[in-house]
């Protein structure tokens, strides 16, 4: 007697799969309670290819109980990763009577999880044989609940979940310093201690997080506890041992860009000139200067031509700077920057604050040339004379020329030319009105 069983790939799988494990067993069976005894008889093993959903199961005895697992296996380097069982329960028919016809039955019992753990704790890392270490703990149930399984060993599980270093994997696939690619990477183990020292920790990882599964004997899993626990500093590690860990140098933080990047328009005849003032930016380490940049955009450029670019380095009190001599009806960018220094003397450059602005175009404006003292008199040159104004009167005793007496005489004629016109109007509107 036979049977064909079919299943479907894993829902979910970062790997592709490389095989299929198949186990079938037929179960003992109480004659007297028709209940099943734990405990398979033999057990069969089938491995199958990766692309295969299917097997049928040969020389199965009839009216007897089979328990079938299968599992998905992946290759991961030079390991390989097995997914959980997935299981079953069939009941073959019972043997062939001509009276009566072969009626299959297939019964499905599902096998119940085991009981949740308790009290999962992350001791305080620790620095043992050249490698990064700590200690998780955890409790198993104090008492078994209707439907749960006695735990037979826990899946452990930890990877990094925050990272401040990236690197590229080895021929291995393990990135040889810890960044996204190691995120996707998984450490695992499997134990039956109510302890696991997990290792290959790393110091430029700030956060963990570790999860642990309790498994029952017939491979179920039960429900899961995670814990995120933080990464000691490497100068505040406790050491066992005689090797030392060689602590990454901590990198200081770029100032930030100058907030509030202001500039101002400032005109003086043709020449105009920009007013730059910025504020002063955080920095974990005092700013020592700042770097000043600027130039003239190019038609269709978003960023100044090599020849047009000029750089000015100003002292960290100084937090204006005026450009002069710009081109009207033209677009400029400014870039300002704080400077720092560390201990081996290497100039640190922070962040780029950036400023675009176009300077407006003068308009062309009529100056009056300036007055000019001449050597000429005016009696030679009657016609240039200007009209005369108030203010332009002005008595001298030493001025005695006949030009002078001349102006003087024309002024007091035209003023009271002036004042009789006036009268003789004003005499006429009243005589109208009466």
């Amino acid at each position: 007697m036979s049977v064909t069983i079919h299943w479907r790939p894993p829902r979910k799988s970062d790997l592709p799969i490389s095989k299929y494990k198949l186990f079938w067993s037929a179960q003992m069976k109480d004659e007297l309670s028709s209940q099943i005894l734990s405990g398979p008889l033999q057990e069969h093993r089938k491995v199958l290819k990766g692309n295969v959903h299917k097997y049928e199961l040969p020389d199965l005895l009839p009216d007897t109980t089979y328990f079938i697992q299968v599992q998905a296996i992946c290759k991961y380097g030079d390991s390989k990763l097995k997914s959980s069982r997935a299981h079953m329960y069939i009941q073959t028919a019972q043997p062939w009577h001509e009276e009566l016809e072969p009626t299959p039955v297939v019964v499905v019992r599902p096998l119940p999880p085991p009981a949740p753990l308790r009290d999962l704790t992350v001791h305080n890392p620790f620095f043992h044989n050249g490698l990064l270490k700590t200690n998780v703990t955890w409790q198993r149930p104090l008492a078994l609940h209707t439907g749960e399984a006695p735990v037979d060993r826990v899946f452990v599980q930890w990877k990094p979940h925050a990272c401040i270093s990236g690197g590229l994997p080895d021929k291995d696939g393990r990135s040889t310093t810890l960044g996204p690619n190691t995120l996707t990477a998984t450490m695992s183990a499997t134990t039956r201690d109510s302890f696991y020292i997990i290792y290959d920790l790393r110091f430029d990882c700030q956060l963990y997080m570790v999860r642990v599964w309790p498994v029952s004997v017939d491979g179920i899993r039960g429900p899961q506890a995670n814990v995120t626990f933080p990464m000691t500093d490497c100068k505040d590690i406790k050491v066992l041992g005689d090797v030392s860990p060689d602590c990454p140098t901590s990198v200081p933080q770029v100032p930030a860009k100058p907030p509030h990047l202001e500039h101002s328009f400032v005109s003086n005849g043709a020449n105009m000139s920009v007013r730059l003032s910025w504020h002063t930016p955080r920095s974990d380490i005092p700013i020592t200067d700042y770097r000043v940049e600027w130039g003239k955009l190019g038609e269709g450029e978003g960023k100044p031509l090599p020849e047009n670019t000029l750089t000015k380095v100003l002292p960290k009190e100084v937090h204006s700077f005026s450009i002069e001599s710009l081109v009207g009806g033209s677009k400029y960018v400014v870039r300002v920057q704080a400077l720092i220094i560390t201990a081996p003397k290497k100039v640190i450059s922070g962040r780029v604050a950036t400023l675009h602005f176009s300077t407006p175009i003068l308009t062309a404006r009529h100056i009056d040339p300036p007055y000019q003292h001449s050597n000429v008199k005016v009696a030679q040159q009657p016609d240039a004379i200007k009209p005369p104004s108030l203010h332009s009167v002005r008595s001298s005793g030493s001025d005695t020329s006949g030009a002078s007496q001349l102006h003087v005489r024309h002024t007091l004629i035209s003023l009271i030319t002036l004042v009789m016109t006036i009268n003789i109007l004003f005499c006429c509107h009243n005589t109208r009105t009466l």
